[in-house]
């Protein structure tokens, strides 16, 4: 569903951010909503070509009806951005169930624990706000619903309910856009599914293809669908011209190569990247971890001048694995 019904007229907007939650989105940062601006969200839209808000253009997309309706003051700001209730998977379904945990449900369990508890239930309810799944329970939710069962003697019941699911066929041809300079997605194990359906489309439209794209790589969609499913879909936008420029146990980062050739923002948005220790940009790709941003010739020194965190030790296995991938795929012609 459409909130505005905007019509773009096939032009690239400048931004698409799917899966919102209680997240910061880039209807809050263009919007100035109080409180609400996020550094992370402002450094990605340093590379759209339009900042101000009477004329950015962009598209929202997010399946739980409170996470929208918290939206609709700051998106009637902002003239040219569409807000859709809905998913995106890789086929169009109407009325699929979805797991959510709502606000509602939410300040009924803060109600039945002490005043001086309910600053830290909220916290950790806040995560699980965030956890909606189109017909599946989110990986980590059944380890959380303990957490707070034992600390706080609650039990937390996750409701079911209907959504429509689009591609990116879809949602493309219902707002009439073609492509966009910024792709964010953060939709808690469904990015993977949501970025073969953006393949799909853009094979048939090679017009469409994002400049960059953010993706959140914390192994949900490996719990979901099989190990090595976020490096497989790295390797598949490599495959398709894109080029990886960070990668982490948060978000990874591509860019388009085309792009990158022909759009100044971009390159100065990919030449701010410097390796923590040896200061170098464009020693693409790099990994980010606990500790700071490293190139490849710089990540192997990390874990012992850095204490040996996880975020080393873990990055090491899954590079090997990436690697491993790579030359499997060119070996037998790409993914």
């Amino acid at each position: 569903m459409r909130i505005k019904g905007l019509d773009f007229e096939g032009q690239r907007i400048n931004f698409v951010q799917i899966g919102l939650g209680t997240n910061s989105t880039f209807i809050q940062n263009c919007a100035g909503a109080d409180g609400e601006w996020d550094r992370g969200i402002d450094w990605l839209l340093d590379v759209t070509s339009e900042r101000r808000p009477h004329a950015v253009k962009g598209v929202a997309v997010e399946p739980v009806a409170e996470h929208v309706e918290a939206l609709r003051e700051p998106v009637g700001w902002l003239p040219g951005v569409e807000l859709v209730q809905a998913a995106v998977g890789e086929r169009d379904t109407w009325g699929a169930e979805i797991r959510v945990f709502g606000p509602g449900a939410r300040d009924a369990l803060l109600q039945r624990v002490a005043p001086a508890k309910r600053e830290s239930l909220e916290r950790d309810l806040e995560y699980i706000l965030n956890m909606s799944c189109v017909g599946a329970t989110h990986p980590l939710l059944p380890q959380l619903c303990w957490n707070i069962s034992e600390e706080y003697g609650l039990r937390v019941d996750v409701e079911s309910r209907q959504a429509d699911v689009w591609t990116w066929s879809s949602l493309s041809r219902s707002c009439h856009f073609r492509g966009c300079e910024v792709l964010l997605v953060d939709t808690e194990g469904y990015d993977a599914q949501i970025l073969r359906s953006l393949i799909k489309h853009c094979r048939w439209d090679p017009e469409s293809w994002p400049w960059l794209i953010q993706f959140e790589t914390m192994g949900h969609c490996d719990k979901l669908e099989g190990q090595g499913t976020e490096w497989a879909i790295i390797g598949a936008l490599e495959a398709e011209g894109y080029r990886l420029v960070n990668y982490s146990y948060h978000n990874t980062h591509l860019v388009l190569e085309t792009a990158l050739r022909s759009e100044p923002r971009l390159e100065a948005w990919v030449g701010s990247w410097k390796c923590r220790d040896c200061h170098r940009s464009w020693a693409l790709p790099y990994i980010s971890t606990g500790e700071g941003i490293y190139c490849k010739r710089c990540r192997c020194t990390s874990t012992w001048r850095y204490g040996g965190n996880d975020w080393d030790q873990r990055w090491q296995t899954s590079y090997r694995g990436y690697a491993g991938w790579r030359r499997w795929s060119d070996h037998h012609g790409g993914s």
